[in-house]
């Protein structure tokens, strides 16, 4: 189906150029962790370590902010 939302992270996120030609095609959302695939990677490892039972026991961000169009 049609794509209906746009998510930017890590570099991109930062570059105001790229956001800039991204929101030309909609509304961005940026999640509140800009390194989110350094997040989920350290989370499990932290698992992997024994510091969380398992994946279901990670701490979760539920939000995301969103910028209008």
């Amino acid at each position: 189906g049609p794509h209906t939302r746009l998510v930017v992270t890590g570099g991109w996120s930062r570059d105001p150029a790229v956001l800039e030609a991204k929101r030309r095609r909609g509304a961005i959302e940026t999640p509140l962790v800009t390194e989110a695939g350094c997040r989920g990677a350290a989370l499990l490892s932290g698992v992997a370590a024994g510091l969380y039972p398992s994946a279901d026991d990670l701490p979760a961000l539920s939000a995301i902010a969103k910028e209008p169009a």
